[in-house]
């Protein structure tokens, strides 16, 4: 039996993306322990594209925004 695993990769106002799962073997593997790990990747490149998709400028300002300078 399989069972399937996925989460949304969601942009900077929370709309989905992409998406990004997995098929096991519920056999081998059980469903819920894969949630987490591929959470973290979704989470990982979702912030990938957010910095790719801002660019330095987008850095920066996010930084600002959070209060922090290329001095801290």
């Amino acid at each position: 039996m399989t069972c399937t695993v996925a989460v949304p990769v969601l942009d900077c106002d929370g709309r989905p993306i992409a998406a990004v799962g997995a098929v096991v073997h519920t056999v081998r593997v059980e469903p819920a322990k894969l949630a987490p790990p591929i959470l973290l990747a979704a989470e990982g490149i979702a912030a990938r594209l957010d910095c790719i998709a801002g660019g330095a400028d987008g850095a920066a300002e996010r930084a600002r925004a959070h209060g922090r300078t290329h001095n801290d």
